[in-house]
């Protein structure tokens, strides 16, 4: 099934409390989120950093990456990838507008990050 085609989107939030720059929290089927907009693009990820546990909500969005408010790592909204390459990496989740909704997809998206057992 294609992702448009989801029976699993859920609504988190109203498009207009949505600023660009300013990650929002939301809960989802047991998930802590952030969503948010940056450069007329919607997005929804982990709300917790996967190297210290900083909490986005508390950073900020800016050229397209989410910024953790700890140590200032920035990863991809989109992919949840870090520039340059790294282990680390987000959580993604697909969003999209419906009506003056934002819904998102609670299954995670594909990780651009090939990770070993090692």
């Amino acid at each position: 099934m294609a992702i448009g085609e989801s029976s699993h989107w859920r609504p988190v939030a109203r498009v207009a409390d949505l600023r660009p720059g300013d990650p929002l929290a939301v809960g989802l089927d047991g998930l802590e989120l952030v969503v948010g907009i940056d450069e007329g693009r919607y997005f929804a990820t982990q709300r917790r950093c996967p190297h210290r546990g900083g909490d986005f909500v508390e950073g900020l969005i800016s050229r397209g990456y989410l910024i953790c408010p700890v140590h200032a790592w920035s990863f991809d909204v989109t992919t949840g990838a870090m520039p340059g390459g790294s282990t680390f990496c987000l959580i993604t989740y697909a969003v999209r507008v419906n009506g003056d909704k934002l819904e998102v997809d609670p299954r995670p998206m594909p990780s651009p990050v090939a990770r070993s057992d090692s």
